[in-house]
């Protein structure tokens, strides 16, 4: 008799397993682990809950990695006055640019 570990270790592989080949129906897998392994499908619901739970974390261990992105917030007139600093500065480097030649 395996202890529940064991089952639990099982029961993902053989939900891993079905994702794998691309069984994308919630309970088609759970109907399928049942068929395979002979297990209750209220076990198989615990086991695959508790496989979210971890793969969920993973993911966020994942993500805290990853760079922020921050945004800034202006006001219109702000927009405004960027943009046209912005063409400024496009028309001074092409005046140098120029003069280069």
């Amino acid at each position: 008799m395996l202890n529940r570990t064991n089952h639990s270790t099982i029961i993902k592989e053989a939900i891993n397993f079905y994702l794998d080949k691309g069984v994308t129906d919630k309970q088609d897998i759970y109907t399928k682990v049942v068929d395979q392994l002979g297990v209750p499908i209220s076990t198989v619901r615990r086991v695959a809950r508790d496989l979210r739970t971890e793969l969920l974390q993973k993911i966020q261990i994942l993500q805290s990695d990853m760079p922020k992105t921050s945004t800034v917030t202006v006001t219109p007139l702000e927009f405004l006055r960027l943009q046209d600093r912005t063409i400024e500065e496009k028309r001074l480097n092409l005046a140098l640019a120029l003069r280069r030649f």
